[in-house]
């Protein structure tokens, strides 16, 4: 089966998601496919936007993690789509951020780097695309601000950590209270208000939304994902 992702490539075997020889091993094949299938949605997404056409592209990455998704991301950026990219990824760990910047130099992805700061923290940084994948706590929304700070002209989010608006439904309306009732109910209320209003923001701040499933809620009831395209006809 072809992928976006190509499972030859070295970053895939040092991360351990596939053998030296290339083939995918099976404890990891649903982590190759969900790196794969991010991949197709980074690409539909990039077609549908203004910098399609572009030459080179800024990427930021908050929350970056163990580095999956954003080796992927450069790789495809600069060998699948020929477009020049300046790609930095963001993490509060700094164990991660070394385990990445160590590995960025051993494949020579001269493009990417890595920086160790909490997201409300993160340095100023010109945005082309602007991607936080459950990046935990308030980090979503500093990840949102940033993006739309910095003119990104794509912000790709999937929401983690809605804790914000839960104590704030602790006294609905009587028409509303058996809605939350249930802590399980209510904790999913918030959730889908939080990125409801994430949502909206996005739109008011002159981005056309899409809220789509990103990955089987097998893997992760976290499962939402905001693409945000900029644009000059937005129906808030």
């Amino acid at each position: 089966k072809d992928h976006a992702v190509e499972p030859t490539r070295p970053y895939l075997f040092h991360l351990g998601v596939t053998l030296e020889d290339g083939r995918v091993k099976p404890s990891m094949y649903a982590k190759f496919k969900q790196i794969s299938h991010f991949i197709e949605i980074v690409d539909d997404v990039i077609r549908a936007s203004p910098i399609h056409n572009a030459n080179e592209l800024s990427v930021v990455d908050i929350g970056s993690g163990k580095g999956y998704l954003t080796f992927a991301r450069y790789d495809f950026l600069t060998s699948r789509l020929g477009k020049p990219s300046t790609m930095t990824g963001i993490d509060v760990r700094e164990d991660m951020v070394k385990l990445c910047s160590d590995l960025g130099r051993r494949v020579q992805f001269s493009g990417l780097k890595f920086e160790a700061a909490a997201a409300e923290n993160a340095p100023p940084h010109a945005i082309d695309l602007l991607v936080a994948l459950h990046a935990c706590d308030t980090a979503t929304d500093e990840a949102i601000y940033r993006g739309i700070a910095g003119n990104a002209a794509v912000i790709i989010a999937a929401p983690c950590c809605q804790h914000e608006l839960a104590p704030q439904l602790a006294a609905p309306y009587d028409a509303l209270r058996g809605l939350v009732k249930f802590g399980l109910l209510k904790q999913r209320q918030a959730d889908l208000i939080t990125d409801a209003a994430r949502a909206l923001l996005l739109e008011a701040s002159g981005y056309k939304v899409k809220i789509i499933e990103f990955v089987s809620t097998e893997h992760t009831a976290k499962n939402i994902l905001l693409v945000a395209i900029r644009s000059d006809d937005v129906n808030c």
